[in-house]
């Protein structure tokens, strides 16, 4: 027997939806469409995804000198290894670049609540971006083997929780070959050009959201826990 007691990520971020000035004023650093990156928490997802994000993003700069990007980190930690690796390969050095580009440790949701779409790891932080109706391009690589292995046993056609939950690819998701600069400029480029193609996965997430039930799961959990002891 299972009953659904909603997603605590609800509780997480209630009230979030209120946006003071403040908010806005420390992640909207202009009018121009606002890009989040999102390379992952962990140190392999930094080295595995830096530089195929990076690449994209300075092609996407020098097409649409009008955007803005923001790269989120976890930690001071995964931040300095993100810039090491930019450093090492001559990467968004210029100065007429990094203009557009800034970094940033935490404050994620303050940040969704501006962003216009995302390139995301996948992994939890994908179902936050659809909680805050954030389209994402959703990025992953890993060890071949790893992956080969993940293969056989994952019976899901799709690695992002969204797309699981909606039962189709509602988020682009680039994997292991696939993630390349050529790929996600193809599929930025469609958003950034295209407002109507943004809004219509916005209107899938705000189903997707409402889908995730009512502020109150954990204490929903512990009642039916304590139904099924008694």
């Amino acid at each position: 027997p299972v009953e659904f007691v909603g997603h605590p990520i609800v509780d997480r971020f209630a009230g979030a939806f209120q946006t003071s000035e403040t908010d806005v004023s420390e992640t909207k650093k202009s009018e121009a469409l606002h890009i989040l990156l999102l390379p992952g928490s962990r140190k392999r997802e930094i080295q595995s995804h830096t530089l195929p994000i990076a690449e994209a993003v300075r092609d996407l700069i020098m097409k649409y000198p009008e955007i803005e990007l923001t790269w989120v980190f976890p930690s001071q930690e995964r931040l300095n290894q993100a810039q090491e690796i930019l450093k090492s390969n001559s990467l968004l050095e210029n100065n007429e670049l990094t203009s557009q580009i800034h970094y940033q440790v935490g404050r994620l949701y303050q940040t969704l609540k501006t962003a216009d779409f995302a390139i995301a790891s996948s992994g939890t932080v994908t179902l936050e971006c659809a909680y805050f109706r954030t389209p994402t391009i959703v990025i992953y690589r890993t060890h071949p083997l790893t992956f080969k292995i993940g293969k056989k046993l994952v019976q899901t056609p799709y690695l992002a929780m969204p797309n699981i939950l909606c039962g189709k690819e509602l988020f682009p998701e680039f994997l292991q070959n696939d993630l390349t600069a050529s790929n996600l400029i193809k599929q930025a480029g469609s958003w950034i050009e295209s407002e109507a193609n943004l809004n219509k996965v916005r209107i899938e997430l705000d189903q997707l959201a409402e889908s995730l039930g009512e502020p109150g799961a954990s204490r929903r959990a512990v009642e039916a826990v304590l139904r099924l002891c008694s």
